[in-house]
């Protein structure tokens, strides 16, 4: 994959933009930990992370654990197909008022606000969202498996539930 990438020019943007799809990232970054360590990143997670903490965490799940995962279920039918397009911001690779830093959104985006300008993280499909506060010293995780229409407010709920606790 990362010899595809290699080849693969750039997507043109009509400014200074470049524009490269979501999923490329991991594959860079993976590769960029192969060179550095000698290690893929399943093997790299392995040897520092799961195994000397006994944690189930993997890259790839292991036959023996898949009746543990949960089924995810189809979101259900929007009934406004025009919903599917949400406000958006045509032909912009960045919306204003999102700013990024090295992959992660810093302090969300206008409909995914996390706690604080010390906050980063990123949401994704499925309504998921997980982020870090400095400030606050917390990780928030949250996963579903229940696919979301395209206007999901469960985990921007949850947030609004931790940032209330933290202040109380």
């Amino acid at each position: 994959m990362t010899r595809l990438n290699a080849n693969d020019a750039f997507a043109e943007v009509e400014d200074d933009r470049a524009g490269q799809h979501a999923l490329t990232f991991g594959w860079l970054t993976g590769e960029i930990l192969r060179r550095a360590t000698g290690l893929r990143p399943h093997e790299l997670l392995a040897e520092y992370l799961s195994t000397p903490l006994a944690a189930d965490a993997w890259i790839g799940l292991p036959a023996r654990v898949e009746s543990r995962v949960a089924t995810v279920h189809p979101a259900p039918e929007v009934a406004d197909p025009e919903a599917l397009a949400g406000e958006g911001w045509p032909g912009v690779l960045t919306p204003p008022g999102i700013r990024f830093s090295t992959g992660f959104l810093v302090n969300g985006s206008p409909g995914r606000p996390l706690l604080s300008d010390l906050s980063f993280g990123h949401d994704g499909a499925n309504g998921s969202l997980g982020f870090a506060d400095a400030g606050a010293a917390i990780g928030f995780g949250y996963l579903n498996n229940q696919l979301a229409n395209p206007v999901d407010e469960r985990a921007n709920r949850l947030t609004a539930a931790l940032q209330h606790s933290l202040r109380a």
